[in-house]
């Protein structure tokens, strides 16, 4: 009807009597607002994220209606959910969606999830991803398949070194990755045909190191901590639009220092970030000697800076 407004409340309530609670609360809310005023509340289980070049999307996964037809969104907590929902702030206010409060899109970058989300929102290509929380991805078999196929990447949203990283082909394998890391929150990925890919090191804007990581045939991992094979490459032969992909990325998230994770796909040889790491084996790995000479080089340039800064008085 004419002037109909919609207004959802998102809540992390998700057990008696916490869903009972949030049932009588809205229930007292709508009995004050105006007839034209229609006010649904969803726990955080109820939304789906889909992440890819051309940005995030955010559905009920009920209707897969996106959030973008509300008029309104409250959040009355992000208890366990506090990075999803600030991937829902930032969505909605792409979308001119008022919310409250505005705290809430304030939030660091501190996993894969919101990193791929800042990093398509600015049109670099990434690879197509799909997230639910931990207690809705026992249902999703069917529309991983619908999005990715017969073969996806399912690794949690803060993994490291190849860990609880697996390329699914059927149902019992996405079951047992799932129920083999309890509590772990997981997204699913497109799978990217490569024969290899490539960690830039990124230091206040400039790409000073590559390491090209080749994975072993029995693995789709290219870590070197799962036994793949890593070689220098010269930053000067690299391609400039891609050192440059590294150093905006690595902007997007605001990382001085960072490991960032390309490959390219086989068959259109486009190349993908993968991830921005803020711990990028410095002190570990491969080329130990070139990245601690790096490493003490960037340094010793931010205290000297620092140091040129100081106004010293008598």
């Amino acid at each position: 009807m004419a002037g109909h407004l919609k207004v959802l409340i998102l809540s992390s309530a998700d057990s008696e009597p916490n869903i009972s609670t949030n049932e009588k609360f809205i229930s007292r809310i709508r009995d004050r607002m105006s007839k034209n005023v229609e006010i649904e509340w969803l726990n955080y289980h109820q939304i789906n994220l889909e992440i890819s070049t051309s940005g995030s999307v955010v559905r009920k996964t009920s209707d897969l209606s996106e959030l973008k037809t509300y008029d309104f969104v409250f959040f009355k907590s992000t208890l366990r959910h506090s990075e999803f929902a600030s991937i829902i702030a930032r969505y909605l206010k792409m979308k001119n969606i008022d919310f409250a409060c505005d705290e809430v899109i304030d939030h660091s970058t501190s996993t894969k999830l919101s990193q791929l989300d800042r990093i398509g929102q600015e049109g670099l290509s990434i690879p197509r991803t799909f997230y639910v929380t931990r207690a809705s991805w026992h249902n999703q078999y069917s529309k991983l398949l619908d999005m990715f196929g017969e073969k996806f990447i399912f690794k949690a949203i803060d993994s490291f070194g190849g860990d609880q990283n697996y390329l699914v082909h059927s149902a019992s394998e996405f079951k047992d990755a799932l129920n083999s890391h309890e509590g772990v929150e997981f997204i699913a990925q497109e799978f990217l045909a490569n024969d290899c890919d490539y960690r830039l090191l990124v230091l206040d804007n400039e790409v000073k190191l590559i390491i090209k990581r080749i994975g072993s045939v029995d693995t789709h991992l290219n870590n070197t901590s799962k036994g793949a094979s890593a070689e220098l490459i010269n930053t000067s032969t690299f391609d400039q639009s891609v050192l440059d992909m590294a150093i905006k990325s690595a902007n997007i998230i605001k990382r001085n220092i960072s490991g960032v994770d390309i490959l390219f796909e086989l068959k259109s040889n486009t190349p993908y970030i993968l991830e921005v790491n803020a711990s990028p084996q410095i002190g570990s790995g491969a080329f130990m000697e070139e990245k601690v000479q790096i490493f003490s080089e960037f340094i010793e340039r931010r205290v000297k800076n620092q140091e040129g800064s100081k106004i010293y008085e008598d």
